[in-house]
């Protein structure tokens, strides 16, 4: 024991332990916290980026499902149009077939004009041969003669020249007749599209499958006028399409903001 300081070198020796391990341990604690820290960091980062990625995977996965909604949208808009279309077709191809039915008069003058644009488009042939359906057989052969006077008295007055044209109905090969369905009250959402779509003629079919009208052939028969009503009723239908789509279908009108009104002070 030192005794002017009454401290014991046992006392004094327990003291530095006690200074030192104190430093050793605010030493790991800092040590500890940093690594702490350090880990802390790292996990937040890592759950931050984890965060960040899932929610633009949802953002992605969101606009994805808009974008197929969209665009599930405007198919289901355009089959509804276009049922909507080949329905008019029908319903204005059965009110034809029901006018040529009840109207002979109507028919044979309709046909009759059919014969005379049927020679114009093979002008220069002498000799032409007229397809019709079977039970329109006795109708072209009563407006026969009236249209190629009809024509020859045409190609006179338009062009000054002379011609003559043999013109026959042949009563060994008739078109095929086809049935048109009565679609007029069935509604939109019952109209089979996939049944309105056969009431336009294949062209591979080569319009020989008809309601109605006539075929024409030069005496080769390697060129063909096909005048029937399908194709008649086709090419105005085609013809009125625009017309028919801005009346049925307008677009919607875009009303432009009002200008802000002006103060004065």
């Amino acid at each position: 024991m030192d005794k002017e300081s009454g401290v014991s070198i046992n006392e004094f020796v327990i003291q530095e332990a006690k200074e030192k391990s104190y430093e050793i341990e605010v030493k790991s604690l800092k040590e500890f916290e940093a690594e702490m820290n350090s880990i802390v960091e790292k996990e937040v980062d890592q759950i931050k980026s984890a965060m960040e990625k899932r929610f633009r995977q949802v953002e992605m996965d969101h606009r994805i499902k808009r974008s197929t909604a969209i665009n599930n949208s405007r198919l289901q808009k355009m089959e509804v149009r276009n049922k909507a279309m080949m329905k008019v077709f029908s319903d204005a191809q059965y009110k034809v077939f029901q006018k040529i039915q009840s109207d002979q008069a109507f028919y044979k003058n309709f046909l009759k004009n059919l014969m005379v644009q049927g020679f114009i488009k093979l002008y220069g042939e002498e000799k032409i041969i007229i397809r019709c359906l079977k039970r329109d057989e006795g109708l072209c052969k009563d407006i026969l003669s009236s249209a190629v006077s009809e024509y020859i008295n045409l190609i006179k007055k338009e062009m000054n020249h002379t011609i003559k044209l043999n013109a026959v109905v042949d009563n060994s090969r008739f078109l095929e007749e086809r049935a048109l369905k009565d679609n007029s009250s069935v509604s939109l959402n019952d109209f089979d599209i996939a049944l309105g779509a056969k009431e336009v003629v294949a062209k591979n079919e080569d319009d020989k499958k008809c309601f109605g009208g006539i075929l024409l052939t030069n005496q080769a028969g390697d060129i063909i006028v096909k005048n029937t009503l399908d194709v008649r009723c086709d090419l105005a239908f085609q013809d009125s399409l625009p017309d028919i789509r801005s009346y049925m279908f307008p677009n919607p009108v875009v009303k432009k903001p009002s200008a802000p009104v002006k103060t004065h002070h």
